[in-house]
């Protein structure tokens, strides 16, 4: 992600509006967000926690 968690979770939450399933089925993207939830800035973490919640994405 290289400093660029923002446009990171942004560019997943646009995949997950358009197909959730493709954010719940690949263990590479839950595990991105659950890196995001773990490791970035507070102002992206809070946005990563919820749309881990509401994904089911444990992070």
């Amino acid at each position: 992600m290289w400093g660029k968690r923002d446009q990171a979770l942004r560019t997943i939450q646009a995949a997950g509006q358009i197909a959730p399933e493709e954010i719940t089925g690949r263990p590479r993207i839950r595990q991105l967000v659950g890196d995001l939830v773990a490791t970035a800035p507070i102002s992206v973490r809070r946005d990563a926690r919820e749309f881990a919640d509401a994904h089911g994405i444990a992070g």
